[in-house]
């Protein structure tokens, strides 16, 4: 029978701390020493890694940015580590939008291309449904974005940029809502929510790069399930569903209202 961790009897130990000799979990190795929470709190967890960004008075803006985004794709668990639920949410805010702001601008290039390789092939794809006035509408909307690809994709990058705010909140606001309702017991305030929610989008500057861009939305999912889990001291079940419950209610509800908007478009066609 596996051992269990001391602090989290349902969970299976992965090793023990190299101070007092107990039983921990993933949950529980906070640092390169592998140190419980509770020696931890005792001597403190000199081997663990300071988050870059939190260091750029030190490090400098663009070298703490680089930095930060290096360790989170390179070496994941400590980046996950050194999120601690205490710190300063607005450090998290700001470096995630200005993660939000680099891919929105090293983008435009790719986008554009994209505007204007989909205006002709969109107007084809079209063609068979008629030439009814819904058709018609978004015919001329991408004929338009195929004659002004430039235009369009530093329009889509400064509402990237625009919308990280807005959207920031009510990610973190429905992940600290989905830990109530996945009964995460060890619950912190919203704030170190809203850190784990801001830092676990530094995998987002891989979105930079086209042909890997899928894969880095994936990454960053996984990666803010983790910081989760490690800031709110809780399982990875409960991470998850903190994670996905409301784009899981808003996704069902939009594929209503696409069958809905199609049937529509094609009985006026």
């Amino acid at each position: 029978m596996n051992a269990s961790c001391a602090l989290h009897p349902d969970t299976a130990a992965t090793g023990t701390c190299s101070r007092c000799g107990n039983f921990v979990c993933g949950r529980c190795e906070l640092d390169d020493a592998k140190q419980c929470p509770s020696c931890v709190k005792l001597v403190g967890a000199s081997t663990r890694v300071v988050l870059p960004w939190e260091r750029r008075a030190e490090l400098g803006l663009v070298s703490a940015f680089f930095a930060q985004a290096k360790l989170a794709v390179f070496k994941p668990g400590e980046y996950v580590a050194a999120i601690t639920p205490e710190g300063s949410w607005r450090d998290a805010f700001f470096f995630g939008w200005l993660v939000s702001g680099f891919v929105a601008v090293v983008s435009i290039p790719y986008n554009a291309f994209n505007f204007w390789s989909q205006g002709a092939q969109m107007k084809q794809s079209l063609a068979p449904l008629g030439n009814g006035e819904t058709i018609r509408s978004i015919v001329n909307l991408y004929e338009w974005l195929g004659a002004n690809p430039l235009l369009a994709a530093a329009a889509m990058s400064l509402y990237t940029v625009a919308i990280y705010p807005p959207m920031f909140f009510l990610n973190s606001g429905t992940q600290q809502l989905g830990l109530a309702l996945a009964g995460a017991t060890d619950r912190k305030p919203i704030t170190a929510t809203m850190r784990a929610s801001a830092y676990g989008h530094a995998v987002n500057v891989l979105l930079a790069i086209p042909v890997i861009g899928g894969l880095a939305g994936i990454y960053s999912l996984v990666l803010q399930v983790w910081a989760l889990r490690t800031v709110h001291n809780t399982t990875t079940m409960k991470a998850v569903v903190a994670s996905l419950w409301f784009s899981i209610v808003l996704g069902c509800c939009g594929g209503v209202a696409a069958v809905g908007f199609a049937a529509k478009l094609l009985s006026k066609s």
